[in-house]
């Protein structure tokens, strides 16, 4: 008798051990379902707003299309660069210029991404400009362009 009443109690203890296993399994799925539920309920502008975003000096760049364009002289002569953006087939009337003088480098900072014509004048000595070179360029986001006028 004492035997059996030691085996009936052992099961006891690990038929309760076993439905509480159940138990905190069913719970703990009940919680998945739940949160699966609200991440699906959740408006997106909700969900976009929550993600953390990482901020840095590429992104910024990326996200205003800015760039950046140097020229340095080594030509001898005095220098006058004129860049015009393309909207569509039209240029812009009123360009972006710069004047460099001999050995001198200048810079364009944060000029927006797109195609520009450029122009680049030379001074002769009789104070009259002459057309060096012309042409377009392709200047992408993020871009730090360094144009060497030989």
């Amino acid at each position: 008798m004492r035997k059996i009443f030691f085996l009936f109690t052992l099961c006891l203890c690990i038929q309760v051990q076993a439905q509480n296993y159940t138990v905190s399994n069913i719970i703990e799925g009940g919680k998945v379902f739940v949160d699966i539920l609200k991440v699906f309920k959740t408006p997106k502008k909700t969900l976009l707003a929550a993600a953390p975003i990482m901020q840095s000096t590429t992104d910024s760049c990326l996200l205003k299309s800015i760039a950046d364009v140097c020229y340095k002289n080594t030509s001898g002569k005095k220098l006058f660069i004129s860049l015009y953006k393309r909207n569509g087939s039209v240029y812009a009337a009123v360009p972006l210029t710069l004047a460099l003088l001999n050995n001198s480098k200048e810079c364009l900072f944060e000029i927006t991404a797109g195609i520009y014509k450029y122009k680049i004048e030379l001074e002769n000595d009789d104070d009259k400009k002459e057309i060096y070179k012309e042409g377009e360029i392709k200047i992408m986001a993020c871009d730090k362009r360094v144009e060497e006028i030989k």
